[in-house]
C-alpha cells in the first residue's frame, strides 16, 4: 500500500468504525494521512505563514535575539542554518548539511517577549486542540483500547498548564536556492519525528516525501487545506511497531523555478507529558514486550544528538 489515504474529518462521528479502521490501515501500512475539513480556522493557518515568513526574512542579527540555546534555556526559539543536523541521528561523520532554518514554540510559550509572530503560533496550536483529541480517540479505537481517552489522558499538557511536555510547534523555512550548493545537500535529511504524532501543515511547493515498508520513497503531495498526520517514535513502541515511525524528508526541488522559490512549512508534534512513561501495548514483531520508556528522556536524547550535544536532561 504506497498511497496515502485521505479522511474526511466531516464524514466521522465518534462511534464511526469504518474510520478507525482506515486510519490503522494508514498508519500500520504508510505511516502517513491526511485530513480534511478538520474544522480548523483557515485564517489562523493562514495568518500563522504569513507571519512567520515575515519572522525569516528578518536579518539575521534580529533573529539571533531568539536564537536557541538548548544548554541554556532549552529548545525554544530561532534555529540557524546548520544548529541541527538530523544525519546525526545516524553518524557522527557523514554529517549531511540541511538547506532550512526554524523557530520552535512550546506548548507552554518560549519565555522571550511576545510578538505577532508568535501570537499566531500560539492561535493556531490553541485551534488545534479539538482536531487532536478527536485524532487521539480514533487512535484508541483502532488498536481496540476499552479507554477512548487513553491517548488524550496522555497529552494533558493541551489543557493544563503545569504540565510540562515538549510538544511544539515548530515553523520552518527553506530559504529559496540561488547559488550552487555542495554535493549532498538537501533540505531536511531522513529522519522519523521522535514524539507520538505529528500534525503537518504545507504550502503547495512539495518536497516532502515518505518512505513506504519496501523501502521506496512516495511524494506528500500537498492537498489544499489539508493537514498531513504522520507517527512518531514513541508511537511505534507504545503499538510494538504496529504503528511504525515513518522516516521522511524533504529534497531539493529539481524544477529550478521552485527551486528559487522559498518553502515553508508548520508542524506541530505532539509529544507525551514529561511524565508519561510510555509501556507498550503488545509485544514487538519478534514477540517480545520491550521495557517502558520516559517519554521526556527518549526524546531528549534524540534531539541532543541532532544537535551535537552529549549529556541527556
Amino acid at each position: 500500500m504506497n498511497s496515502i489515504p485521505v479522511i474526511d474529518f466531516a464524514k466521522v462521528s465518534e462511534s464511526n468504525k469504518e474510520i478507525s479502521e482506515k486510519v490503522k490501515c494508514a498508519l500500520a501500512n504508510v505511516g502517513f494521512l491526511y485530513i480534511i475539513n478538520h474544522g480548523v480556522d483557515m485564517s489562523k493557518i493562514r495568518n500563522a505563514f504569513a507571519q512567520s515568513k515575515l519572522f525569516f526574512e528578518q536579518p539575521d542579527d534580529v533573529k539571533r535575539i531568539f536564537r536557541q540555546n538548548p544548554s541554556v534555556t532549552g529548545y525554544v526559539g530561532w534555529v540557524e542554518p546548520g544548529q541541527e543536523f538530523h544525519s546525526k541521528l545516524e553518524s557522527d561523520t557523514n554529517i549531511v548539511p540541511e538547506l532550512r532554518e526554524c523557530y520552535d514554540y512550546p506548548v507552554h510559550g518560549d519565555g522571550f517577549e511576545e510578538t505577532e509572530f508568535q501570537r499566531s503560533i500560539r492561535g493556531l496550536m490553541e485551534e488545534c486542540h479539538p482536531v487532536l483529541e478527536h485524532l487521539f480517540r480514533i487512535l484508541a479505537r483502532s488498536l481496540d483500547l476499552d479507554d477512548e481517552d487513553f491517548f488524550v489522558n496522555t497529552v494533558r499538557c493541551l489543557n493544563h498548564s503545569d504540565v510540562s511536555s515538549l510538544t511544539t510547534v515548530r515553523s520552518t523555512y527553506y530559504p529559496p536556492i540561488t547559488d550552487t550548493i555542495s554535493e549532498g545537500s538537501t533540505r531536511c535529511e531522513e529522519h522519523a519525528d521522535y514524539g507520538l504524532v505529528t500534525l503537518l501543515f504545507q504550502d503547495d511547493m512539495g518536497g516532502l516525501e515518505a518512505k513506504t515498508v519496501d523501502g521506496s520513497w512516495i511524494p506528500v503531495q500537498p492537498i489544499k487545506d489539508s493537514i498531513v498526520v504522520n507517527t512518531g517514535e514513541l508511537l511505534e513502541y507504545w503499538t510494538g511497531g504496529y504503528f511504525p515511525a515513518t522516516r521522511h524528508r524533504v529534497v531539493v526541488p529539481s524544477d529550478e523555478v521552485k527551486k528559487k522559490c522559498s518553502r515553508q512549512s508548520l508542524v506541530y508534534f505532539i509529544q507525551p507529558d514529561d511524565a508519561v512513561d510510555v509501556v507498550p501495548l503488545r509485544p514487538d514483531s519478534s514477540g517480545v514486550l520491550q521495557p517502558p520508556v520516559n517519554s521526556r528522556q527518549h526524546s531528549m536524547v534524540r534531539l541532543e544528538t541532532t544537535y551535537g550535544l552529549d549529556t541527556p536532561k
